[in-house]
């Protein structure tokens, strides 16, 4: 948003509906600060919105008592959605997806954003089945992720899905080929940098220390 005032009330509006999301905790070393005249002073307000995301300018007083702005990437469902690592026997599937943010592609395990109200298991059944072709999936949950706590409070839900098989692989949204590899291979392509997407390595990791993988 370009408009200053249509930002901060856009802000305070976001910030009546979720409040949870402006608690300043005992101590913050980055104290949210509400004052309306240091709020247009820092920018505050909602910068950009859309389907997906809501980008937010906070006003902040660090602990020495001086003022700044910091942004934060909200996610609109409320959750980062899911991402699921697949097993077909003893092999994990990984996708070569290319991506926008990038402008590369990528070995990844599907993932997705989770819509309003869709709890994120739903979503990693949805995505396998849209990714790979595989209708309602056995999963395990794994755990989750915080991908990049200095600019986002996404959190990503972590499953494994144990398959029998693949469909159809979705090709629409940049995925070019996929490929079952066996785990000495999943980790030899860990350790040479072949893979460094951070949702596929925290499942590869958390499968691992679950005795899964």
């Amino acid at each position: 948003m370009t408009d200053p005032d249509a930002a901060l009330a856009a802000y305070g509006k976001y910030r009546r509906t979720h409040p949870e999301l402006f608690v300043n905790p005992p101590g913050a070393a980055f104290e949210i600060v509400f004052d309306p005249d240091v709020q247009r002073r820092m920018g505050a307000g909602v910068r950009y919105e859309d389907d997906y995301y809501l980008l937010l300018r906070d006003a902040v007083r660090f602990r020495d008592e001086s003022t700044g702005a910091y942004i934060r990437l909200i996610p609109v469902a409320g959750h980062g959605g899911a991402a699921v690592l697949p097993l077909v026997g003893e092999n994990v599937v990984l996708l070569r997806h290319q991506r926008h943010a990038t402008r590369a592609s990528h070995w990844e395990i599907p993932r997705g954003f989770g819509s309003i109200g869709e709890p994120p298991d739903k979503t990693a059944r949805r995505e396998t089945t849209e990714e790979l072709g595989v209708p309602d999936p056995e999963l395990v949950e794994l755990g989750g992720i915080h991908p990049d706590t200095g600019a986002s409070n996404v959190f990503t839900k972590l499953y494994l899905a144990r398959l029998t098989g693949l469909g159809k692989i979705e090709t629409n949204e940049g995925i070019d080929k996929s490929s079952e590899v066996p785990v000495d291979q999943l980790v030899s392509m860990v350790l040479s940098g072949e893979i460094t997407d951070s949702f596929t390595l925290a499942a590869i990791l958390l499968a691992r220390l679950r005795g899964l993988l």
